[in-house]
Order: C-alpha cells, then sequence, then structure tokens
C-alpha cells in the first residue's frame, strides 16, 4: 500500500480570495449595468422583467425631447 505525503499548506489566505473575488463580482456587474443602461432596448426589457416579476416602476412623464428621466423602483409586496 502506498503512503500519502502531505504537501505544504498554501500561502494565500482565503481573506485575500474573497477580496480579488468580490472586486471581479464588482466589476463585472458594473459592466453589465453600464451594458443595460446604454442601450434603450436592454432597458425596456429590464423593466417589462421587473414588472413581471412583481415591481413597481414608478416613471416620470415623458420630457419633451422624447426622453425619460430615471425610474423609481419598488419591491414586490412579499420582499418588503
Amino acid at each position: 500500500m502506498a503512503t500519502r505525503t502531505t504537501l505544504p499548506p498554501r500561502k494565500r489566505t482565503p481573506a485575500s480570495r474573497r477580496i480579488r473575488t468580490a472586486a471581479a463580482v464588482g466589476a463585472a456587474a458594473a459592466r453589465a449595468v453600464d451594458r443595460v443602461l446604454s442601450s434603450q432596448e436592454a432597458l425596456a426589457l429590464l423593466l417589462s422583467r421587473l414588472e413581471a416579476a412583481g415591481w413597481h416602476i414608478e416613471r416620470e412623464p415623458e420630457r419633451p425631447n422624447g426622453r425619460r428621466t430615471a425610474a423609481g423602483l419598488t419591491p414586490p409586496a412579499r420582499a418588503r
């Protein structure tokens, strides 16, 4: 029967791994938000999906130039 040798523990601490992972996740989320907000179609799709999930979207009236201002979000009743 072969004996198994133990390897020395790695020098990297779990905290440094979490920090790097959190930074990568934050950067990916920021890129996704930029991508959605840069496209009127993607934003409309997001808002329709939120409404379908029970969110109430408070939209500002359209401005004379045809653009809307930011929408306020209210979570579904089950999430409050």
